[in-house]
């Protein structure tokens, strides 16, 4: 950063002139250079070519070279830094000692992660060099999010192996997670951004084998206290008991933590899953009726040329192009509803072309489950919608349809989506549908059953005990730091921990009952409409308006408002969302026909039965 050097060059030169009295005659050495950290050495040939080039291209790759003499061929012993975050960053460096569980060998799998961040790209970089210098210095400010996200285990243990130790100062204030402080107040960050900050601080002065202790302090609050923490020193740190799996930089009780992993994850369960898919651009590609979108596709289809693609898209996410949309469209996809939100439905084109219509499909061949017009054996195949990580846990949704990848926050946690049959066609062997089970995990599950649960009654399971609040309560710090799990049913007494979470066959029958009422109210296949009212109950000024609910009325705009709406209900979230704001937040400006009056009472209903049935659970217990 160009500003950064030359303030840099002042300040030594100011600090010389106080020092001496007088500037020198001769330019001293700052050993201050400027340099992309990232880019790769330029050698003795590219040197000597560029210094045959006119004085400023010659003097800038001197520059380069004395910054690459230091960056590889001296020790650098102190790296201080707050290293730029972007997620997309093409930045090419080799990151692929973090793409690995907490063992720093085994590859993690995962094909979509956060990894290729500027600022993980730079924890690599420095990592590397005090390893190589075998003692050194590390102080960073970045993103928090490596903290405790799953898909940076590998990076923290590999932290861990190159430190003695390791200082974290988390200073939250996320936006993207709404963060407030322990006792509810305001938490602000430290910059005007909506990501979470932490400081990092490594210290390694030993050729020790294991992992490094770890100390950690909170600090939360308004921006000036932090700061005001900060530079007094006011930071109570603990130390950090390691756990050896996923090595999270925050702390973590793991006093139940391995009663909970003896039971089964969601996704060893249902092995075939994917994240929801990304429009790219909602306000287009994702439309609220299915004659809109058609309308939408014909423009694109009829364009002669870019600038008629671009007056409806406004602007193309990375990687699409007008030509790219076009011919997408012009392909074989299929105009599909989608769940953008909970209960609240669209339309979209799916082709499963990337940068087309849609930016990023997703696998075909997962979300075509969920499109294949033959009925699978419980009729309209059906999706289990979770997440992986979050502040809190969130219990799963259902869907009959693809889903979007915010449904369940717009902030930040993306949702997954796992089909509970798989269609297989062709014209050989015809259709036929497989049920989504893994063998070995269905059996570990149901080993102790009186009999064998079928597909949709072990769905069931899953969805009523993951709304148990007795359940969530006692292991939510473990259900929302990765894919949530579910306890092996009827494990007998000489099998189970006296503090294991226990579910008897008769509490399995119960998750599952009230679990089939849960799926069909959330697939609004049961309907228990609310009696509202619409008052002045006239058909004009209905439009929807910026809304505001206090003590069982909506007001809806300045003239109409809603009564009805029981404060429990109007509060009830789904993921992040709390679901009636939400819902006509989305659909600001839309006409309050009758089709969506009847929509929201039945939608009121279906959330006060939920509240009921969700209470019916704590009563088991």
């Amino acid at each position: 950063m160009m500003t950064s050097y030359v303030v840099a060059h002042l300040k030594i030169r100011r600090t010389i002139n106080e020092t001496l009295g007088h500037l020198p005659d001769v330019q001293l050495p700052t050993n201050i250079f400027l340099t992309n950290t990232l880019a790769q050495p330029i050698s003795e040939l590219e040197r000597g070519e560029q210094l045959t080039l006119f004085d400023f291209s010659a003097a800038i790759t001197e520059e380069a070279y004395q910054a690459d003499t230091w960056k590889t061929r001296r020790p650098i012993k102190v790296i201080i830094g707050n290293p730029p975050y972007l997620a997309t960053s093409t930045n090419p460096y080799d990151i692929s000692a973090y793409k690995t569980e907490t063992d720093g060998i085994t590859d993690f799998g995962e094909k979509k992660h956060w990894l290729n961040d500027d600022y993980v790209k730079f924890f690599r970089f420095s990592g590397h060099i005090i390893n190589k210098n075998k003692e050194g210095v590390l102080a960073f400010v970045t993103n928090n999010g490596y903290l405790d996200n799953p898909t940076f285990r590998g990076m923290r243990a590999s932290l861990l192996r190159t430190f003695d130790k390791i200082y974290i100062v988390n200073l939250h204030g996320s936006a993207k997670k709404r963060e407030t402080t322990p006792d509810g107040g305001k938490d602000e960050n430290i910059f005007n951004i909506m990501q979470g900050i932490s400081l990092f601080i490594g210290i390694k002065k030993s050729k020790k084998a294991d992992w490094a202790k770890v100390y950690y302090a909170d600090v939360w609050g308004a921006r000036e206290d932090k700061l005001d923490s900060l530079a007094k020193g006011n930071l109570s740190f603990s130390e950090l008991k390691m756990d050896r799996k996923m090595a999270y930089f925050i702390p973590f009780e793991n006093e139940d933590k391995e009663i909970y992993d003896k039971g089964v994850s969601l996704t060893e369960l249902f092995p075939t899953n994917v994240t929801g898919i990304v429009s790219g651009n909602d306000k287009v590609a994702i439309a609220p009726t299915k004659v809109e979108l058609v309308r939408r596709m014909e423009i694109i289809k009829n364009a002669t040329g870019e600038e008629d693609i671009f007056n409806l898209w406004k602007h193309f996410s990375r990687g699409q192009t007008a030509e790219k949309i076009q011919n997408d469209v012009l392909s074989e996809g299929e105009v599909t509803p989608i769940l953008f939100r909970p209960f609240d439905f669209r339309w979209t084109y799916y082709s499963g072309n990337s940068c087309g219509w849609v930016l990023w499909p997703r696998e075909k061949s997962t979300m075509g489950h969920l499109l294949a017009e033959p009925t699978s054996p419980i009729g309209e195949n059906i999706g289990l919608v979770f997440c992986k990580t979050s502040r809190r846990f969130f219990s799963p949704f259902v869907s009959t349809n693809i889903i979007a990848h915010r449904l369940f926050s717009a902030m930040c946690e993306i949702t997954y989506i796992a089909p509970l049959y798989l269609h297989f066609g062709s014209e050989i062997i015809g259709e036929s549908w497989e049920a989504n089970l893994n063998d070995d995990v269905f059996d570990k599950l149901t080993q102790y059953t009186s009999t064998k649960p079928t597909p949709i009654e072990v769905f069931d399971y899953v969805y009523g005990v993951l709304h148990d609040p007795v359940y969530i309560e006692k292991y939510e710090q473990y259900l929302c730091r990765d894919f949530p799990r579910v306890p092996i049913i009827n494990k007998p007494k000489e099998k189970r921990d006296k503090r294991e979470f226990f579910v008897s066959e008769e509490l399995y029958k119960e998750y599952v009952a009230v679990g089939k009422n849960l799926r069909e109210l959330h697939l609004m296949q049961s309907k228990i409409p609310a009696e509202l009212l619409l008052e002045p109950d006239t058909p004009d000024h209905m439009e929807i308006g910026t809304v505001k609910y206090k003590n069982g009325v909506l007001q809806l705009n300045s003239d109409k408002r809603i009564l009805g709406i029981p404060q429990d209900v109007w509060e009830y979230q789904i993921g992040g969302h709390q679901v009636l704001d939400k819902w006509f937040k989305e659909h600001k400006g839309e006409k309050f026909t009758i089709d969506i009056f009847n929509h929201i009472e039945n939608v009121v209903g279906l959330l006060s039965e939920t509240i009921r049935l969700e209470k019916y659970l704590r009563e088991l217990h």
